[in-house]
């Protein structure tokens, strides 16, 4: 064998080999991109708000945070029960008056009386509806685990951080698997040429060969099973 034969083959078995490994160095850099898409997606899952568009989770949190505010003010309302308990005061005053002085004092007592009852009545109304404003407020907050509205807003914060980490890292893998197809195509286009140059025989099969690049064939010798076989025979 010449030198200058032995050179051709010795550059060719180089760059077969490092393609191989520049290859299985993006197979490597795919792997970790798809585990770190994989672990993105995970915490995205785990968090309150969960794998949703922020286009649907930002108009919902502001709703929440709107209808909490206003749950809020609902339920801290306070309605006195003073005037109910005076006008109370003043029928038992009015009745004691209607002994010594006038009987139509007794009317006043029990017109007062029933005020005193209405009043009563309005503030178990008004208890009853600041208490189911805390409930549902109480609902609202549970749903992102929080304590208050700025609460809920941290919560929609760090769904958004963790939304953006899953979303670059999704990028990030398809780029690489990208890379990755991109050198499988190369290393087909190689392979054949470099074991060729190599001084290895050569034969494509084309009944099951992909040729991506729409290569040129002509110049290896290739055709199907059954050719290979009489082609083998020939260069015994």
């Amino acid at each position: 064998m010449t030198e200058s034969r032995k050179s051709v083959r010795k550059e060719a078995l180089s760059s077969l080999l490092s393609l191989r490994k520049e290859i299985n160095a993006a197979n490597e850099e795919h792997e970790r991109a798809d585990d770190e898409r994989d672990a993105c997606r995970a915490a995205l899952c785990g968090s309150v708000i969960g794998e949703r568009s922020p286009e649907d989770v930002r108009p919902e949190v502001a709703a929440d945070i709107e209808n909490s505010l206003t749950l809020k003010a609902e339920a801290e309302k306070k309605i006195s029960a003073a005037p109910a308990i005076i006008c109370l005061i003043l029928a038992l005053i009015a009745a004691a008056a209607g002994i010594f002085l006038s009987p139509y004092a007794y009317a006043a007592a029990a017109l007062l009386c029933i005020i005193a009852v209405l009043l009563f009545v309005r503030q178990g109304r008004a208890k009853a509806a600041a208490y189911e404003a805390g409930k549902q407020r109480r609902r609202i907050l549970s749903k992102y685990k929080a304590a208050n509205e700025d609460d809920i807003k941290t919560c929609e914060a760090e769904y958004l951080e963790l939304y953006e980490r899953f979303r670059q890292a999704e990028a990030e893998e398809k780029a690489a698997a990208g890379r990755l197809e991109e050198m499988r195509r190369h290393q087909e286009q190689t392979e054949d040429m470099a074991a060729q140059e190599a001084g290895m025989s050569v034969f494509l099969i084309t009944d099951c060969m992909i040729n991506r690049e729409n290569k040129d064939i002509s110049v290896y010798p290739h055709g199907s099973f059954e050719q290979l076989a009489e082609y083998v025979k020939k260069n015994k």
